[in-house]
């Protein structure tokens, strides 16, 4: 399992941290769904972010995003210090360039698994 790049600057987490519990959909008929719990464990999703990451960095985030779509990897937590076993929960990365600075804005998700 492989560790996330110590390389890239810290992201900011902020207020869209996101706890859930995965559910199973079961469709009916006339549109009727039933929910219910798949595990009694939840999970976290982390939206990691940067603003203006170096064409350098995005490289290197784009590269291990590649490298690791699909698999398990370490994460630290920022602020918290904590260590999580995380996946990509999405298959995109989201960026938009700056022309006036050369650097792009990022968003990259994760979540606990």
């Amino acid at each position: 399992m492989n560790s996330w790049p110590s390389t890239l600057p810290q992201p900011t987490i902020g207020i869209e941290e996101e706890h859930y519990k995965p559910a199973k959909k079961t469709e009916f008929e006339a549109n009727y769904t039933q929910t219910r719990l798949t595990a009694s464990r939840s999970r976290k999703k982390f939206p990691l972010n940067w603003k203006y990451l170096s064409e350098t960095d995005y490289q290197t985030l784009e590269t291990f995003f590649d490298n690791n779509q699909g698999s398990m990897f370490y994460w630290t937590h920022p602020i918290t210090s904590v260590t999580h076993n995380c996946t990509f929960s999405g298959d995109t990365i989201k960026s938009k360039w700056h022309t006036k600075t050369g650097r792009t804005d990022i968003q990259c998700p994760i979540e606990e698994v």
